[in-house]
C-alpha cells in the first residue's frame, strides 16, 4: 500500500495517511495504535449472572445501622450559640492566646518553605505520557474513513484529535472537507467547508481548533471551525533574498541523494554514484549564472 500524509493524532491514539493503493484516485486511512476497549469487559461477565439472579429472587438490600443517639455533650453542641457565649468565647480566646509580633526568624522560617514550594513548582514535570503501540494485529485495525470517488486527501487533525480536515476532488474541483473521528460520531456523516474551484492546499487547524487555515490561489484564508463560515483573506507581502551559489549547491546535494536513496537499481547500472559526485562537484561549484547567453532562464544549465 503506497501511504504518504502522515499524521499523528494529538492524544496518541491513531494514525492517518492517504493511501494510493495502486490507483489513481485517493483514500483516507486509519490505523489505531491499540485495539480499541471492548464495550463489556471478560473479568465482568460472571457479574450478570449474579445481579440477574438477585433480581429474580428479590434479594432485598441490607439496611443502614440506625443513627447513634446524641448524648448530652452533643445536645449541648448542637443548640445555638447566644451572643453573650460569643462574646465570651472571644474574651477567653483574646486572653488565652496574646498576639505577638513575628521575629524575623520566624518570618524566614514561613517563608523558606513557601520559596521552596515555589522553585519546585517551576521544574519540568516528567512526561509521564507514553505512547504504546499493539504491533500484533494491527493490521486488523486498519480501515478507510473516504469511498474512492471523493479522491480525498488527508490534511490536518484537529487539537483534541476529534475531527480530520481533508481535501476531496470532485468533479474536477478541490474543496475542503471535515470528518468527525471520536467514537461517539462516528456515524455522523462527513460536510463540506468550501464550495469554489480555486485551487487549496496546506490545511492546518489554529492552535485552539476553532478556525482553521490554507492556501487558496497563493493567499492564506482563515475559516470558522467547524462552519467553515467567514472566509477572511490575509493580505500578506514577503521579500527574500536568494544566494545563488548556496541555492545551487543545495539542489546538487538533494538531487544526488534523492537518486542515491530511491534510484530503482541499486548499483547505478554498474556506476560508482559517489565517484559521479565527485566528478561533478567541481563543475557545480564553478558555474557563475543559471542564465543562457541569450538571457533566457536555464536552471538545467548547472
Amino acid at each position: 500500500m503506497l501511504g504518504y500524509d502522515l499524521l499523528w493524532s494529538p492524544d496518541g491514539q491513531f494514525l492517518i495517511f492517504t493511501s494510493g493503493q495502486y490507483r489513481e484516485e485517493l483514500q483516507i486511512v486509519r490505523v489505531d495504535l491499540r485495539p480499541a476497549e471492548p464495550l463489556f469487559r471478560e473479568s465482568e461477565f460472571e457479574k450478570l449472572f449474579d445481579d440477574e439472579a438477585e433480581r429474580k429472587n428479590g434479594r432485598a438490600q441490607p439496611a443502614a445501622p440506625p443513627e447513634p443517639e446524641a448524648t448530652d455533650d452533643k445536645q449541648a453542641a448542637a443548640e445555638p450559640a447566644t451572643a453573650a457565649d460569643l462574646s465570651a468565647t472571644d474574651d477567653e480566646t483574646t486572653e488565652a492566646l496574646p498576639a505577638e509580633p513575628a521575629t524575623d526568624e520566624t518570618s524566614t522560617e514561613a517563608a523558606q518553605p513557601a520559596t521552596e514550594s515555589a522553585e519546585a513548582s517551576t521544574e519540568p514535570a516528567p512526561d509521564e505520557k507514553r505512547i504504546e503501540i499493539a504491533f500484533e494485529g494491527i493490521e486488523r485495525r486498519l480501515r478507510f474513513l473516504t469511498p474512492i470517488q471523493m479522491d480525498a486527501a488527508a490534511e490536518a487533525i484537529s487539537p483534541d484529535s476529534r475531527d480530520l480536515l481533508f481535501l476531496a476532488t470532485i468533479a474536477g474541483k478541490v474543496n475542503i472537507w471535515s470528518l468527525p473521528l471520536d467514537e461517539p460520531r462516528q456515524d455522523n456523516p462527513m460536510r463540506q467547508l468550501t464550495s469554489n474551484s480555486a485551487g487549496k492546499h496546506s490545511v492546518q487547524f489554529a492552535p485552539d481548533g476553532k478556525t482553521f487555515y490554507y492556501l487558496e490561489d497563493g493567499q492564506v484564508t482563515v475559516r470558522k471551525f467547524p462552519s467553515g463560515n467567514d472566509p477572511n483573506t490575509l493580505r500578506l507581502r514577503g521579500e527574500a533574498e536568494v544566494d545563488f551559489h548556496l541555492e545551487k549547491q543545495q539542489i546538487f546535494n538533494e538531487a544526488w541523494r534523492v537518486l542515491r536513496d530511491a534510484f530503482y537499481d541499486a548499483t547505478f547500472g554498474g556506476h560508482d554514484w559517489q565517484a559521479l559526485r565527485e566528478q561533478f562537484a567541481p563543475l557545480i561549484a564553478g558555474v557563475q549564472t543559471s542564465r543562457r547567453p541569450d538571457g533566457d532562464y536555464q536552471p538545467d544549465a548547472w
